[in-house]
């Protein structure tokens, strides 16, 4: 899998407003050399230019590419720009959006620019194209600074927590330990390689087939081994993670020990007389 960065300019596009109103995007690919190199489960960051206001450039959203580049329309994201574009079909590539940091941006132009590692990055040397390639030696620093600090949902099965009521409001507290997100995104970009989509693992429910685009790209990932069995030198890999939707998730966690994926689909088989 390779990683991208595509850029945003404010003074032609609304880049913000795209954004916010978006999970699954559609992002030109101009620079066509780079179509052939670009597959499914490929990491994305998008960038928003200066555009004349210092401070504000940088990178402000990451997703992954969840279709190949394909001739597309940009009807949806015509009325983001400020001029009639000409929304016939060119090279696009139809990205999931995972994070979004829009003001500030999650990592400015300054701060990329003075990191050892990613001063090199190629939008800092040429800043006028669209799609620019991140080199192998880059990406590991690019994730570690955007995603720090960032964790996946858990469910309330993953805490141990205790309550203490006081009136008509509980005070909750929680012992936990923290998941490492990019676990769950390398699963669901390996499922989007194999697979081309994303279904429950137990079931085979598709949020995208029964919701459309208000579905696409969603699941929920369900770790093998319980938090609580983690330990300070713990290593998940992604063959822990499964893939599930949201009913089959809270029957894993119904009770104690956890029902494993292989028994969950049995018991649907049975369910179902199969």
């Amino acid at each position: 899998m390779r990683t991208w960065i595509f850029q945003g300019n404010p003074k032609l596009f609304d880049v913000d407003s795209y954004l916010s109103q978006f999970r699954v995007i559609l992002w030109m690919v101009r620079q066509k050399q780079f179509a052939s190199q670009m597959n499914v489960g490929d990491s994305v960051y998008l960038w928003r230019s200066d555009a004349g206001v210092v401070g504000s450039g940088g990178i402000v959203a990451h997703g992954t590419m969840i279709d190949l580049p394909k001739m597309l329309d940009g009807e949806e994201a015509a009325k983001y720009y400020y001029k009639s574009i000409d929304a016939t079909p060119t090279l696009r590539v139809k990205i999931l959006l995972d994070s979004i940091h829009l003001r500030p941006p999650k990592l400015s132009r300054e701060q990329l620019k003075n990191d050892s590692v990613l001063s090199g990055l190629s939008i800092l040397q040429i800043a006028n194209s669209t799609n620019f390639e991140v080199e192998s030696s880059q990406v590991e620093r690019l994730d570690q600074l955007y995603f720090e600090g960032e964790q996946e949902p858990t469910t309330s099965d993953d805490n141990e927590a205790s309550e203490f009521p006081e009136g008509r409001a509980a005070f909750v507290t929680h012992r936990k330990r923290e998941r490492n997100p990019a676990l769950i995104r390398a699963a669901k970009a390996n499922a989007l390689k194999k697979f081309g989509r994303l279904f429950c693992h137990a079931c085979g429910f598709d949020f995208g087939k029964f919701y459309g685009r208000f579905g696409e790209g969603f699941i929920e990932a369900h770790h093998s081994i319980p938090v609580s069995q983690l330990t300070d030198n713990s290593v998940s890999r992604v063959e822990d993670i499964a893939l599930v939707c949201s009913n089959c998730h809270r029957i894993l966690h119904r009770r104690r020990p956890w029902l494993e994926i292989k028994q969950l689909k049995e018991l649907l088989s049975w369910q179902n007389g199969k």
